[in-house]
């Protein structure tokens, strides 16, 4: 998870088609935040600062910290040590990419819960239409809940590889199920799009002589 942009198409995928003005804002924001510190700073003051920020928090939308003194479960699954940042040159690399992965997710979050909230103003929505509009962005952008096990997410990072990331993909067509119907709506916005633009991208590799696999049965279904 250093030196790249991973997080544009591992954890913001599943919102990039569906939420287009706030995916691009997302990986505008993490090319600023990449080559300088001040930018990162100024964005992250921005988007804590924004007119839904308040409800967004009030309504657990999760919003990754960079301080060194934050708890480890509260951070980002790809940075969650700090002996890297402390190497000579490696750790210029590391907290680089740190900067990028959380101003592109965080942005993403943040945009597309202000935009639901913006077009819900005066519609009467529940606390609990926001709390599982909170609760799918989160898991479309890999933040996972863990349950009983979320105080040892830290443990269980350095066991498995992004165990909160690998729990968001589960979660995600389960929100369908126990999200509000306002939720449910954007729900298949997003997950219609993504598999919408999916399927287009793997007919245009096909017709330009790509070998792609569109059988659901096998194991490199979309690939």
């Amino acid at each position: 998870t250093i030196g790249d942009l991973s997080a544009t198409l591992r954890q913001g995928i599943l919102l990039a088609a569906g939420q287009p003005v706030q995916f691009s804002k997302a990986f505008v924001n993490q090319l600023k935040a990449a080559f300088s510190h001040k930018n990162f700073a100024a964005i992250d003051a921005t988007l804590r600062n924004m007119k839904y920020a308040d409800k967004a928090e009030q309504h657990k939308l999760y919003m990754a910290p960079m301080d060194v003194s934050s708890a480890i479960t509260a951070r980002e699954e790809g940075f969650m040590g700090r002996i890297l940042e402390k190497v000579p040159v490696l750790g210029a690399i590391v907290r680089s990419s740190e900067r990028a992965y959380v101003t592109m997710l965080n942005t993403l979050r943040m945009e597309t819960f202000a935009y639901y909230a913006r077009k819900w103003e005066g519609t009467g929505k529940t606390a609990k239409d926001y709390d599982t509009l909170a609760s799918f962005i989160n898991h479309a952008t890999g933040r996972g809940d863990l349950g009983k096990l979320e105080d040892a997410g830290a443990w269980l990072n350095a066991a498995f590889f992004s165990p909160r990331f690998i729990a968001s993909r589960i979660q995600v067509p389960l929100d369908i199920a126990t999200s509000t119907p306002a939720v449910r709506k954007v729900i298949a916005r997003n997950l219609l799009s993504f598999v919408g633009t999916g399927m287009g991208v793997l007919a245009v590799a096909k017709l330009a002589g790509a070998e792609t696999e569109d059988d659901p049965r096998s194991a490199d279904f979309g690939k």
